[in-house]
């Protein structure tokens, strides 16, 4: 059975007392046929649909096209500086680097970012793999549920936009965040033309 919740389209009473639109529950069966309107004492929640913001998964894997990645932590929960160290060294030393072309990598209190381009492996897999191991390596040392929000953010960098600079952009991140004067100084940040 397929429960849809929106604006009333049968005509049945809707619920109020909540903001936004009217909500109205119809139950389907499986072949779409509508069995009912709202029963008495239901519980209405609204259903809420993911909206998709990746690109073709042929660009993801496209050798050589550089992505800008931001990884933010579930919750927003605050990295300690011995996480960070090991969130930061499994991206240098382990298969996010051996697996693209690692360009960057700067991880701060509650997010990560990376400048990375495929070299074979599709990048959405290899960030999942790596987010996996990561919670993993920290679940190690402290009990806790989640580490990373579920996704992240991407932007391919078009052809004209200078790698380099992007690069510094990123490292730059604990200096506009007052965490560090240069980022030089920050153990956390990382780009190959260092």
């Amino acid at each position: 059975m397929v429960v849809i919740v929106g604006e009333s389209l049968c005509g049945l009473p809707c619920l109020g007392g909540h903001r936004g639109p009217p909500l109205h529950i119809q139950y389907f069966d499986r072949v779409g046929e509508l069995l009912c309107g709202l029963p008495e004492g239901a519980i209405v929640e609204q259903v809420r649909q993911r909206k998709t913001i990746r690109l073709h998964n042929e660009i993801y894997q496209k050798v050589g096209q550089p992505f800008s990645v931001t990884i933010c932590t579930y919750n927003k929960i605050t990295l300690s500086d011995e996480f960070k160290k090991v969130i930061f060294e499994s991206a240098i030393e382990g298969d996010l680097n051996k697996k693209s072309d690692l360009m960057v990598v700067c991880v701060m209190p509650d997010h990560v970012h990376l400048l990375l381009a495929p070299i074979g492996e599709n990048l959405i897999d290899l960030i999942g793999k790596w987010k996996s191991y990561t919670t993993h390596l920290i679940k190690l040392q402290e009990k806790i549920s989640k580490l990373w929000q579920r996704s992240f953010y991407d932007h391919g960098l078009r052809k004209d936009e200078d790698l380099i600079k992007v690069a510094e952009y990123i490292v730059s991140n604990p200096v506009r965040k007052c965490l560090v004067e240069g980022w030089e100084t920050y153990p956390f940040a990382w780009h190959k033309w260092m």
